[in-house]
């Protein structure tokens, strides 16, 4: 064998990135949060699971316990129930647990995805997204109590904010997404506002760049999501009919907002950000401030993947005499013997590493690597 190849198993090893930091056990990916209707309370997404917090961070717990994901947590308005959408039974469905814990139950049955949105205004039913009857995506409901889905906005829309009243409704629709930053384009998302006793609906905002997530405030107030000032999604408010006097509300410089959620008696806002994980945004003040979540917990799986692949391999270079070939698979260069045996990883990095090639000695392989950043 050539001098400065390392010996490993055949199998490769794939690791999971830990959802939690080793030495404090904190809380280092937490997504899709959501807040109750006083705000004292946040669920969240992680490790596939939906947590129950307070807005302090105190009292972290596992409300749902599967090996599938579970993700979008929505409150109902008086608390009691969580939904969210989980592919547990493989498509992606809408399901309801009491916040106190329990036995899920499936609302929803569709081989398309359904996306938990939240709740109607009065709480007996669950609000979704899906493409189940489009190519584009719609807006539905079903029944808490379970019983036939039904379309809530016969339009094509991503999400859909409805008022307490229920007398309006703001949505998101067009077909970009929120990570392309600067996007200027017809495909721009934008907020649309409807009022229930109107045939049409109004455009909310008007300038270029991205406006998502419309939630109702206490005092009709319309927030959202917008990149349009530095390419950064911020959260904003505005009176929907004057959308020209609309004012940010957060600030963050590098990473966007994601996945915000209002709390029904409006005095809360929780979001997700890379500056800080889950962010509570308290709208009397106007100030936030990220949640230290801490978890101790074993790991539902096990962190050390090992797959025997059989295919899959490419980009084969045969070194100078002949002996051995070297190649790419899934991202890693490899060596094997030309007539068989044991499989040499040469490369164990997260980066994408490819186009292998011997000197001419046999005795060193040159490999391309993005790991730098580009190729």
């Amino acid at each position: 064998m050539k001098t400065g190849l390392v010996l490993l198993a055949a199998a490769l090893a794939a690791f999971a990135v830990p959802a939690f930091a080793a030495d404090s056990d904190q809380v280092l990916f937490p997504r899709d949060p959501a807040v109750n209707g006083d705000g004292s309370v946040i669920a969240f997404c992680m490790d596939g699971d939906i947590w129950i917090a307070g807005r302090d961070g105190s009292g972290v717990r596992r409300l749902t316990d599967h090996t599938a994901y579970d993700c979008s947590p929505a409150f109902s308005p008086d608390g009691r129930i969580v939904a969210f959408s989980s592919d547990r039974e493989g498509g992606m469905d809408v399901w309801v647990v009491p916040v106190q814990g329990g036995k899920p139950r499936r609302l929803t049955w569709h081989s398309s995805a359904d996306t938990t949105l939240g709740f109607t205004p009065f709480g007996n039913r669950v609000v979704f997204s899906s493409r189940r009857d489009t190519m584009q995506s719609r807006i539905y409901s079903v029944p808490v109590d379970g019983g036939e889905p039904t379309v809530l906005l016969d339009a094509p829309a991503l999400e859909i904010a409805l008022s307490k009243d229920g007398e309006r409704m703001a949505y998101t629709t067009g077909a970009m997404s929120w990570w392309r930053r600067n996007y200027r384009g017809s495909a721009s998302l934008d907020i649309w506002v409807k009022d229930m006793s109107q045939a049409r609906a109004v455009k909310a905002a008007a300038w270029p760049g991205n406006d998502y997530a419309p939630m109702w405030g206490p005092a009709g107030e319309l927030y959202f999501v917008s990149d349009s000032k530095g390419g950064v999604g911020n959260i904003w408010r505005m009176d929907p009919a004057r959308p020209a006097d609309a004012v940010q509300v957060t600030r963050h410089a590098r990473h966007p907002v994601l996945t915000p959620s209002i709390s029904s008696g409006g005095g809360f806002m929780v979001y997700a950000c890379l500056e800080g994980g889950i962010h509570v945004l308290d709208l009397k003040t106007g100030s936030s401030s990220a949640v230290p979540l801490a978890v101790t917990t074993d790991d539902k799986e096990s962190t050390l993947l090992r797959a025997k692949f059989e295919s899959q391999a490419s980009e084969a270079a045969l070194s100078p005499d002949g002996s051995e070939v070297a190649f790419a698979v899934r991202g890693d260069i490899f060596a094997v013997p030309r007539k068989g045996g044991r499989a040499m990883r040469l490369t164990d990095t997260p980066a994408r590493e490819k186009h292998p090639a011997w000197s001419p000695d046999g005795r060193t392989i040159y490999f391309s690597s993005d790991r730098g950043g580009g190729f």
